[in-house]
C-alpha cells in the first residue's frame, strides 16, 4: 500500500529534553535505533520522528498529527525553533523530494558538489576506488 507522507523538518535549538518529553506525547523509543521514535495517532496512523543531534524529521500519513506535534514541541522550544514544511526538504546532506505520489527521491549532489567547492586544495584526478593500496599494506 502506498500512502502520502506529510514530512516536516524541525531544528530546535536544544533537544536534550526530547527524549523526556516524547513518553508524555505518546511516543516510544525503537528498541534497535534510539534516534528513531514512533507514536500512534488517534486514528491509528503511525507518526514518526527520527533525529540526529540537532535536526529532527517528523513523518506522518496525517497532516493534523504533525501540526499538532509541532505545536507541542514549539511549547517545549519556543521561538527558536525552525520549522520546513512541504514535499522537499533538507536533512544531513540528504535532498529529500516527496513531490511524487508515493516516491521518495533521495539525493546529494548538492552535498558533494559543496564539498567539492570547498575542499581547500585542486582535484586533479579520479580513483576508481575510494581506498589506496595503503588500506592493505600494514
Amino acid at each position: 500500500m502506498q500512502v502520502p507522507l506529510w514530512p516536516d523538518m524541525i531544528c530546535p535549538a536544544i533537544l536534550l529534553e526530547t527524549d523526556k518529553n516524547l513518553p508524555e506525547y505518546g511516543f516510544t523509543i525503537n528498541p534497535n535505533d534510539p534516534c528513531i521514535a514512533n507514536s500512534t495517532t488517534k486514528s491509528g496512523n503511525q507518526l514518526t520522528m527520527v533525529w540526529h543531534v540537532n535536526d529532527l524529521k517528523i513523518s506522518c500519513i496525517d497532516k493534523f498529527a504533525v501540526t499538532k506535534l509541532l505545536c507541542f514541541l514549539m511549547s517545549i522550544y519556543g521561538d527558536n525553533t525552525t520549522i520546513h514544511q512541504g514535499t522537499s526538504h533538507n536533512y544531513l546532506g540528504m535532498d529529500l523530494d516527496y513531490s511524487e505520489k508515493g516516491i521518495l527521491k533521495v539525493s546529494m549532489t548538492n552535498y558533494m558538489d559543496k564539498i567539492i567547492e570547498d575542499f581547500p586544495e585542486a582535484i586533479i584526478g579520479s580513483n576508481p576506488s575510494p581506498h589506496t593500496v595503503n588500506l592493505v599494506n600494514i
